[in-house]
């Protein structure tokens, strides 16, 4: 490592690959155990990317945009009919109970359950809280020994190059 030279912090990396790979693990586990996988897109689609600067290491969760009405509650709002019967479409979602001795059609369930919403709202799940306070929990530690030993590595490589010399 040169004078100047950037540190690498390629254990910090290694460690944070890991913790993407828990954080995305867990919470396709726990959207599986709460059953949102009615079409998998949500599940499918979960990406983390690490990007490292000159001075900051970021990590990033890129989900579908409809991430945040199956994690957060919603107050009661009328939804899009369509996602509504998309939903109803792909669960798929069974009457169970007959209106005027019939079963509701699929568009008139979708209507129902909008309705629904907008009396009450959602409870959102909260599996990404969840699981980020797990895979926090589990990886603080082993983060800070990785930024440790890369502080520790870069430090004896400038000795090591000044002595050099």
């Amino acid at each position: 490592m040169e004078a100047g030279t950037l540190i690498s912090f390629d254990n910090l990396l290694r460690v944070l690959n890991e913790y993407r790979q828990m954080v995305v693990s867990l919470y396709r586990d726990k959207l599986i155990d709460d059953d949102h996988v009615a079409s998998h897109a949500l599940i499918d689609n979960i990406n983390y990317i690490i990007k490292k600067g000159d001075k900051e290491v970021e990590v990033d969760l890129r989900l579908r945009d409809y991430w945040k009405y199956v994690e957060n509650d919603t107050k009661p709002h009328f939804p899009p009919i369509n996602a509504i019967l998309e939903w109803v479409k792909v669960k798929p979602v069974l009457p169970s109970k007959t209106y005027d001795g019939k079963l509701p059609t699929q568009k008139q369930l979708a209507f129902l359950i909008a309705r629904k919403i907008d009396e009450k709202g959602t409870n959102g799940s909260h599996d990404l809280q969840q699981t980020v306070q797990e895979v926090n929990a589990m990886f603080e530690q082993r983060i800070g020994e990785a930024i440790t030993q890369d502080l520790n590595d870069a430090m004896i490589s400038i000795i090591t190059e000044f002595q050099m010399k």
